[in-house]
């Protein structure tokens, strides 16, 4: 008997120890991209590459602050800004909503373009095809057609 509990207690150790916390979730690095339309390019998108990263999570106010990189080519020139960021989560919904503090760094756009500094409307995922992973996926206040989007992922592809 002696024996089955220590058994039962090291299995219930062992997958407490697994279990993942928002912070440990939030505090990774998020990578993907985002799709706005345009009347700039001939596909009528601007395709961004989008990156989360250095996050500190705070757990007693379910707040965090980091980092925000996107990276986008236009005219074969690729332009870059980075933005330090805070943002909050809802667990009863798993929203997250990211705000832009200040910019760390803004490459110069050519043609009269500027950069935006948007909040960004998030819902946290599973990410059902990478276990133990999640998704961030949604929009920026500046989208407002269906076929925008704003998506990262914790999983390291």
């Amino acid at each position: 008997m002696k024996s089955l509990f220590f058994f039962v207690f090291s299995i219930l150790l062992f997958y407490s120890v697994q279990a993942q916390t928002i912070k440990s979730v939030m505090e990774t690095t998020w990578k993907g991209g985002s799709k706005a339309r345009t009347e700039l390019t001939e596909s009528g998108y601007f395709i961004c590459i989008e990156k989360l990263y250095d996050i500190q999570y705070n757990e007693d106010y379910d707040t965090f602050t980091g980092y925000s990189r996107t990276e986008f080519t236009l005219d074969n020139e690729t332009y870059v800004s980075v933005m330090k960021i805070s943002g909050t989560y809802n667990s009863s919904d798993f929203s997250v909503v990211i705000s832009s503090d200040y910019s760390v760094r803004k490459d110069e756009l050519p043609g009269g373009l500027y950069w935006i500094d948007t909040t960004i409307y998030l819902t946290l995922y599973s990410d059902e095809e990478h276990e133990g992973y999640y998704i961030l996926s949604g929009k920026s206040s500046n989208m407002s057609y269906s076929d925008e989007l704003y998506e990262v992922s914790d999983y390291p592809y």
